[in-house]
């Protein structure tokens, strides 16, 4: 071999004398950071104290604080537009990290003095409970005697008699021992515990897999939707149960707090967006900070979890069983009008996936929702002004393009074909070898449990190599993989 063809085959193999241009990519663009200063300041304060305590990404505690306000603050406010529109402030969210990211801390933290409140409630009411269910069995027992001497005798006064005490047991208020949030009960029992609590309820959980999982159907021979579809807005349901009469609920008030794994997103069965029920979901997907994490990070100054704690036990204490209306004051509604204009010219784009344009026909919404939430919280040391302003309507739309683009993601994410994701595994295990020039066999090998066939393996390679990450040479009788420069 001559000078000139080894310096050729030296520079082949090392892949200098190759071309590159700009790898086409998997949609993994830098995603906007979600805004905290949205929040009033007690609010704000511990979703920042969160999140630097826990070395997480402060949308996390962003969209955990979003869930809790709507936990507490659905039922009681609702906003409304117009005539024939009213937003509840029930929200349902999708926080999407991977593993080791302490997503059970940062839930935890927000749920606890909810579920303190729960505790200290529950103990109050528990031997009122009891008395009533002790008047209940009275009350049975009683019509059950008249039923029998109705039978003997005939008399029309004691059947009025049953009517009469019937009639006591059905007016009576119930009272019922408080319970604010559950984390993956079957839609069944989810009408059960809204019936027994003002037809309102929350899921929220750090393992969300489950709770998509129990929406398909776990344990049922197919999914029921309807609970999670209504309950988004507040629309009568009926569930049937086997042997028992069905639960009616007029006003279901469902709030959905999910953090997840990436894949979990990714796994959403196609019936829940031709339902509509993906459509729902305020979505986010943080970058991780694992790796990155200060090892001593400063703690939770206990001045912004004391004032956490009282802010969450006023807002608990508001209202009651009917909600109280919030309206928008002038200014706020022409800036609602116009918010609504900007989103509804994003509906005229043809190319826009079906899906996609049914979530962004609810944004103007879920905007208003938001703001119903931050009202409230910034007003609750006081009273709660019926009348929502342009400022807390802007702090709300202010987070309009981060939804926006994470709904994006998850909507690319969603249903993502197998291919891609094979592509995405084996550029992976590609990069791991931290070399310009890769050995084809070496890596066939690497990957042989995911690749079956050879022929998976080699389309998957051209794949890669149409998106201009890698490039495919022979050295000899050998093939080799020039990797991406940039990679």
């Amino acid at each position: 071999m001559n000078y000139v063809n080894a310096l050729k085959e030296l520079a082949d193999d090392n892949g200098s004398l190759i071309e590159w241009g700009e790898p086409i990519g998997f949609d993994d663009y830098k995603l906007p950071e979600f805004n905290t200063a949205i929040f009033p300041e007690w609010l704000g304060n511990f979703v920042e104290g969160v999140a630097e305590s826990t070395q997480t990404p402060k949308d996390a505690s962003g969209i955990a604080a979003i869930s809790i306000l709507s936990t507490i603050l659905a039922r009681k406010y609702e906003v409304k537009i117009v005539d024939g529109w009213i937003e509840t402030l029930n929200t349902y969210t999708v926080m999407a990290l991977g593993s080791a990211n302490r997503k059970s801390s940062v839930l935890k933290s927000f749920i606890q003095p909810v579920m303190e409140y729960e505790r200290e409630q529950t103990q109050l009411l528990k031997s009122e409970v009891a008395k009533q269910q002790q008047w209940f069995q009275a009350k049975q027992k009683r019509i059950e005697k008249l039923e029998k001497d109705y039978a003997r005798s005939n008399d029309p006064q004691i059947m009025d008699e049953i009517f009469s005490v019937r009639e006591e047991i059905e007016t009576a208020p119930i009272v019922t021992l408080p319970s604010f949030i559950t984390a993956d009960s079957t839609p069944e029992k989810l009408a059960d515990l809204m019936a027994k609590n003002n037809e309102k309820i929350s899921i929220l959980s750090a393992e969300g897999a489950e709770v998509f999982q129990m929406m398909a159907g776990r344990y049922a021979k197919s999914s029921n939707l309807d609970i999670y579809l209504k309950g988004h807005s507040a629309d009568n349901v009926s569930i049937d149960r086997i042997g028992r009469e069905p639960i009616k609920l007029h006003d279901p008030t469902l709030t959905i707090g999910l953090f997840v794994q990436p894949s979990v997103v990714k796994e959403i069965p196609s019936t829940f967006q031709d339902r509509g029920l993906t459509q729902r979901f305020l979505y986010s997907f943080p970058v991780s900070k694992v790796g990155y994490r200060e090892i001593e990070p400063k703690g939770m100054l206990e001045t912004d979890k004391t004032n956490f704690d009282i802010h969450i036990n006023k807002l608990l204490q508001l209202g009651g069983n009917t909600p109280v209306h919030l309206t928008l004051d002038k200014e706020a509604k022409s800036y609602e009008v116009h918010m609504r204009t900007e989103i509804e010219k994003m509906l005229r784009e043809d190319e826009l996936p079906e899906g996609f344009k049914g979530w962004i026909g609810k944004l103007a919404g879920q905007i208003i929702r938001v703001a119903g939430l931050l009202h409230v919280a910034e007003h609750v040391g006081g009273a709660i002004p019926p009348d929502l302003r342009i400022d807390t309507l802007k702090r709300a739309d202010a987070l309009r393009g981060y939804f926006i683009q994470h709904a994006k993601k998850a909507h690319g994410v969603m249903g993502v074909s197998e291919s891609d994701a094979d592509a995405r595994y084996l550029l992976k295990k590609i990069k791991e070898q931290n070399r310009q020039v890769v050995d084809y066999r070496t890596i066939q090998v690497l990957t042989n449990k995911r690749f079956k066939k050879s022929d998976e393996f080699k389309h998957t390679l051209q794949n890669l190599e149409r998106r201009g990450f890698i490039q495919l040479a022979k050295k000899g009788k050998k093939t080799i993989i020039h990797v991406h420069p940039d990679l």
